[in-house]
């Protein structure tokens, strides 16, 4: 386990969580799928039953396969073994044989696969395969269907690949100015508001409403304003 830390962390900044996740589950299924392949083509070629009714659990064939990953990643160096300096390269292979003679409890056929699932990764198609089931997965992912909003909310749907898109409102967007504003500079736009602003205010008081004293004072201030704005 702690290889696996030491891996997996060297790894994992190398590859990115998500990846490594998947290339973990990957790398499990797959040892023990070759593991069994192994131990049925043992048996039909050395003709012994004795492979088919021994059975192993256990991580240590998925931590082969990541130590050839290592190697592959993070190539050079030496690694000790017994106080025997190994080159990284053959370290895997070595290391295999080694744990197999100093504890024989442990499956060859087990660590072996892992070792053959990592040189298919580096070596072989199995990483170009998980790029291409991965992409799968991610394009059936954008293809449902998601809102997409803008400043008000939730506008309507979007289909990846299909679909109606957001309305465009460029077209219109001239159009739309001029019927706004009349086709009206700048200037007469203000001299406009203006004149409405104090045509507002010289409506009169609604019914059975009576002005003061200042208030028609400020009136007739705003009509004379009104009348020289006009001339």
């Amino acid at each position: 386990m702690v290889s696996f830390l030491w891996k997996g962390m060297r790894l994992e900044r190398r590859l990115g969580g998500a990846w490594f996740l998947y290339l973990l589950s990957v790398f499990s299924l797959l040892t023990g799928l070759v593991y069994l392949l192994l131990e049925a083509g043992l048996t039909e070629l050395m003709q012994d039953q004795s492979y088919s009714m021994t059975c192993a659990v256990g991580f240590s064939g998925v931590l082969f396969g990541l130590k050839v990953l290592s190697n592959h990643y993070y190539p050079g160096g030496v690694t000790y073994m017994m106080g025997i300096p190994v080159s990284n390269r053959y370290a895997s292979w070595v290391e295999l044989v080694l744990i197999h003679v100093t504890s024989p409890g442990t499956s060859f056929i087990g660590h072996l696969a892992g070792i053959l699932v990592g040189l298919l990764y580096t070596s072989g198609p199995l990483k170009t395969l998980m790029k291409h089931c991965a992409g799968f997965v991610t394009n059936g992912f954008n293809s449902r269907p998601s809102t997409y909003f803008n400043s008000s909310g939730i506008t309507g749907f979007s289909v990846f690949g299909g679909g109606h898109p957001p309305y465009d409102y460029s077209d219109n967007r001239t159009n739309y100015t001029a019927s706004y504003t009349g086709g009206l500079s700048e200037e007469e736009q203000l001299e406009a508001a203006i004149r409405n602003s104090l045509n507002d205010r010289e409506a009169p008081p609604p019914y059975g409403f009576n002005l003061s004293e200042d208030d028609r004072r400020a009136e007739e201030i705003r009509w004379r304003r009104l009348r020289r704005f006009d001339s």
